[in-house]
């Protein structure tokens, strides 16, 4: 409140900035006083509750007209003796003035001083039981049972305090009487509150104490107490407060038994509002996430109104254990209209960095700068320490570029912070420009510096530093000389690193890590010789080599592939008292990989339960990956025994591998067991990588059936698996070399809806059903590959038009040619051979030609294949003189020569046009190219031989054939029917029977029927009776 003069207005000022600026604005030419007034809220209410209800001050006349002749007589007096002397007056005045009751109250301010008052004597007596509780957290006891009485005030810390002391000094005999004396001076602590914070402090066992505490609680006011007027409102609170005592009992019995008991007790009765925060408070205590979002769903379902403090507790606990409902929980708080301070803010962060809740802080941060228009320092500290725990560096430089932007200054620890993540995510300049900015720059940023270095191979700029670091008053540690000899190792540099190690002997600050360091540069430069020493120097100097010392020098021996030499080194172990670890084992069994040996793999086995190692996911999959590769399933199960005897389950990564293992050994009834356990030992079942050891499992053993019903057993989980679609198509796959289409078409119609197949799957499925002539559902599976937006290519075009032609569709295969074409994509000679095939097995002429002038305007070349089709073609429609023109032109056209294929179904179109010399001559033409006759070309020649009655052409032809030896392999059936001709023309003896011989010699089967047929008409011929049949008669006979 401001009073320059009597003929200035009141002037108020409501903060500090509108003071200053009211300052600015009076007249500097008049001297004027300023009163400042601190407007205290009233007791149990916030700042910002108070701002709410706007004060106004009230002065009366004579108030003003007093104030009035106070400011004339102050200018006359200043103007006679000086303001220097006028404000030592009336700082005496002052003194004497504002210690008078009647001075306030002419300002209408004098309940609000004596409030003032009152809230000052309350702080005393709060400071005095802060006091209480630190005497009891340094221990000592004695001293919270002597100052307790004095307290005026007392929190539920200290009432916590004062019973932890008396049950700790043997007291607790006396409890209950200094409790009703508490209680009774004290009434604000007859809450739930109060009585959980004696109840935590009693010992285990005293039920009888219980029970009595808890009876001087649930005890009215009046009888602990002679209950001052107006407190019935607080009598009736209290009531309402120990109502939710059976719950508080729930929660103590809770402490000794698990959650699922302590939900089960709570279940029947209703929860208030302060058993739920009770109930938090105790889940966050204990690290309980169950109980936490257990007593939150209930709260939400029975639309408890939360308080802050609940508000806090919940977003404390979701923080801590890292869940998403946490950001749910803050925005809910929001809304409530509670604004959590930034103290609140800064701690919560904090605890996302174990549990690495990178949204949560991020959207409190975000909340922060909202709120304040920038964040405050602690909360960029702790923001910048969750994601350094998340590693995420990255975001921790940016953090510090917004930290300049808003004018933040940063401390030492945030120097520290951003300069190792400066270094981590390869800001080098980053880090090397706060490393300067620092002023005063510790070890660790020392270090970080060093690593910077390292990352950038600068051995000199590393050894620069370090010069720098041993010329400041910090003291060098070893710790930082190792990270110096590190970059020295890391960056080859064999002779700096010998001359700092030195120089590290020299300073007396050389341990196991140097030399472990150093050795494990000499090993990457076989330097073997030199190794040996520096094992001397180390134990010379006292210094035992310990499991990484020997780990590192089995590992080069591996490296070697010197087994032998590795078991040396582990027998040395053993006798320095060194005992191998995960890693030894993980490093052996590495060497026993490249080269499996069941001996090998017994050895390391028994290392690891002498040593008593406890196996690691490395080494667990080690060994079983050994197993596997020695195909003993015995071993796999001696392995998997162990680890269960051990207590170490292997992870889902090992039992993935166990599940291929068993499959591929031929154990499918382990493979199964080990599945059923996967399954029955989960609530959320397998997850994605033993699904598809499964399926492989089972597709090595070749049970498709067993994997189409682990398919369907998880097809409600397939779409949360990222790599189904693979597995599905392997599956796919099976079934096709198998020939078992309609397996793999049944299982796509249980799970396409889960997940979209991959291309190689739907061409697959679309090749199975057209080979078995199943157009409608090709056609559906086609529908649902455009459906799920997989583009068809050039093999789903040819598969689908291939099945329309082969089923004599043309016009819906040429119907998808045009789409086909329409969508970019050109046809291949394949595809056109398939519609000329189609076309001409209809005789369609005209189309056929037309489709191969086409197939010419695309630059596809014709083939042999499309020479066969146009020569049936054109056989079929008596044109014998067009296959020949085709024949004759395209060969020379384009660059090919015929082979055995084009050149038999020449010959058929000239049997079947009843042109057999025609073909006899292609055949003649087809020896003279050079091109090899098969089996097909010879049957095609006999059978038109037989055909047209032409015996001796079959023969020359069958000798033709059997001089080539084995390569060709004539037709049982032809031959048979050629031996038939002889005999019908009845030359058996000078045809039949001598070919009979020829063929059986060569090995060509020939039946009884035809053998007895060709003998007998022989041996009829010797006989008298043949004789007189010979002639006209004889011979139709």
């Amino acid at each position: 409140v401001c009073f320059p003069c009597s003929s200035h207005p009141k002037l108020v000022a409501s903060n500090k900035s509108e003071l200053l600026r009211l300052q600015r604005s009076l007249p500097s030419t008049k001297p004027h006083f300023l009163l400042l007034l601190l407007l205290l809220p009233p007791p149990g209410m916030t700042f910002s509750e108070s701002a709410i209800m706007k004060p106004q001050l009230y002065y009366s006349e004579e108030a003003m007209q007093v104030l009035d002749a106070v400011w004339d007589v102050a200018c006359i007096f200043t103007a006679e003796f000086g303001s220097e002397l006028l404000l030592a007056v009336l700082f005496c005045m002052g003194f004497g003035l504002f210690r008078v009751a009647v001075f306030w109250n002419a300002f209408g301010l004098g309940q609000r001083v004596i409030k003032a008052v009152d809230l000052a004597t309350e702080a005393r007596g709060c400071l005095r039981a802060k006091q209480l509780e630190a005497d009891w957290a340094a221990g000592r006891g004695d001293l919270v049972l002597e100052a307790w009485p004095l307290a005026e005030c007392l929190s539920l810390g200290a009432l916590r305090a004062i019973a932890e002391a008396m049950v700790a000094s043997e007291k607790v005999s006396e409890l209950p009487c200094i409790l009703r004396r508490i209680l009774g001076k004290h009434l604000s602590l007859r809450s739930a509150d109060g009585l959980m914070a004696v109840l935590d402090s009693l010992p285990d066992g005293a039920s009888s104490l219980t029970a009595e505490v808890r009876k001087i609680f649930a005890e009215s006011p009046a009888e602990v107490h002679q209950a001052t007027p107006g407190r019935g409102n607080l009598c009736q609170t209290l009531e309402m407060e120990l109502e939710v005592s059976p719950t508080q009992a729930t929660l103590q019995r809770g402490r000794a038994s698990s959650t699922g008991s302590m939900q089960h007790e709570l279940s029947a009765s209703a929860l208030s509002p302060e058993a739920a925060v009770s109930l938090l408070e105790h889940a966050v205590k204990s690290s309980d996430a169950v109980l936490l979002r257990e007593v939150h769903d209930r709260a939400v379902a029975e639309k408890l109104v939360l308080s802050p403090s609940g508000y806090e507790t919940l977003l404390r606990g979701y923080a801590s254990a890292g869940d998403s409902r946490a950001i749910h929980v803050f925005e809910e708080m929001h809304r409530s209209g509670f604004q959590p301070s930034d103290g609140l803010l800064a701690s919560v962060i904090s605890l996302c960095a174990e549990s690495r809740h990178v949204q949560l802080a991020e959207c409190l941060a975000a909340h922060a700068r909202e709120v304040s228009g920038q964040m405050t320092l602690s909360i960029y500290s702790t923001l910048m320490k969750v994601y350094s725990h998340a590693r995420l560096f990255h975001k921790t430089c940016d953090l510090y570029e917004q930290m300049e932007e808003e004018g933040v200054k940063p401390d030492t620890v945030i120097y520290g912070s951003v300069i190792k993540a400066a270094v981590e995510s390869s800001r080098l300049d980053l880090a090397r420009r706060l490393f300067k900015e620092s002023g005063n720059p510790d070890l660790l940023n020392y270090m970080s510096l060093i690593r910077a270095a390292g990352r950038e191979r600068d051995v000199e700029k590393a050894l620069g530093l370090l010069s720098e670091l041993e010329a400041s008053p910090l003291r060098v540690d070893a710790t930082a000389y190792n990270c110096v000899l590190e970059v020295c190792a890391a960056c080859g540099d064999r002779a700096s690193a010998r001359d700092l190690l030195h120089h590290m002997k020299s300073a007396g600050c050389v341990d196991v890590v140097s030399y472990n360091t150093y050795l494990k540069m000499l090993l990457g430069h076989d330097a073997l010789s030199e190794v040996s020493m520096i094992i001397k120097e180390m134990r010379c100097l006292g210094i035992k080599p310990n499991v990484v010392t020997y780990n590192s020098l089995v590992n080069a021996a591996v490296g070697r592939h010197d087994l032998e030499g590795a078991w040396r080194l582990i027998s040395e172990m053993e006798e320095a008292g060194v005992w191998a670890d995960a890693f030894t084992c993980s490093i052996l069994m590495k060497g026993v990989r490249h080269a499996p040996c069941s001996e090998d793999l017994d050895r390391v086995l028994e290392l690891v339960q002498q040593a008593k190692v406890t196996p690691d996911e490395v080494l667990t999959n080690c060994l079983l990956d050994a197993c596997v590769r020695l195909r003993d399933a015995g071993r796999l199960n001696k392995v998997l025994d162990q680890f269960k005897a051990t207590g170490v389950v292997p992870s889902p990564h090992a039992r993935a591998m166990l599940l291929r293992a068993y499959g591929h050994a031929g154990q499918p009834d382990r493979v199964w067991s080990l599945w059923n356990e996967l399954v029955s030992g989960s609530a959320d079942g397998p997850d994605e990588q033993a699904f598809g050891s499964m399926i492989e499992a089972c597709l090595a053993g070749g049970d498709l059936s067993g994997a189409a019903s682990v398919f369907r057993g998880q097809h409600l989980r397939l779409s949360t698996f990222p790599r189904a679609s693979m597995v599905f198509s392997a599956f796919v796959k099976a079934c096709a070399q198998v020939k078992s289409p309609n397996l793999a078409i049944d299982l796509y119609e249980c799970v396409k809806g889960e997940f979209a197949c991959t291309k190689v799957t739907y061409n697959t499925l679309i090749d199975m059903l057209v080979r078995q002539s199943d157009s409608g559902r090709a056609d559906a599976v086609f529908r649902d590959m455009a459906l799920n937006a997989v583009t068809p290519d050039l093999i789903t075009y040819s598969t689908m038009i291939k099945g329309h032609c082969a089923r004599g569709d043309l016009e819906q295969g040429l119907q998808l040619l045009g789409l086909m074409q329409r969508r970019g994509i050109s046809p291949d000679a394949v595809l056109f051979n398939s519609i000329l095939d189609g076309c001409a097995h209809k005789q369609m002429r005209t189309l056929t030609e037309q489709v191969l002038r086409d197939m010419e305007a695309a630059n596809i070349a014709p083939s042999n294949f499309t020479l066969s089709i146009l020569i049936k073609l054109y056989g079929r429609c008596n044109d014998v003189e067009a296959a020949f023109e085709v024949v004759d032109t395209y060969p020379k056209m384009y660059g090919f020569k015929l082979n055995a294929q084009v050149y038999t179904c020449l010959m058929s179109a000239c049997i079947s046009n009843n042109a057999l010399p025609r073909a006899l001559e292609v055949y003649e033409s087809m020896k003279a190219s050079g091109c090899m006759t098969d089996g097909k070309t010879y049957q095609t020649l006999l059978s038109g031989c037989v055909r047209h009655s032409d015996l001796d052409a079959a023969l020359s032809l069958i000798e033709d054939a059997l001089s080539q030896g084995p390569a060709v392999r004539l037709d049982k059936d032809v031959t048979e029917a050629v031996l038939l001709l002889a005999v019908r023309q009845g030359r058996s003896s000078d045809v039949a029977v001598p070919l009979l011989g020829r063929l059986r010699a060569a090995g060509v089967p020939v039946s009884d029927r035809i053998a007895t047929a060709a003998t007998r008409q022989v041996a009829e011929a010797g006989s008298p009776k043949a004789h007189r049949l010979q002639g006209p008669i004889g011979l139709a006979r």
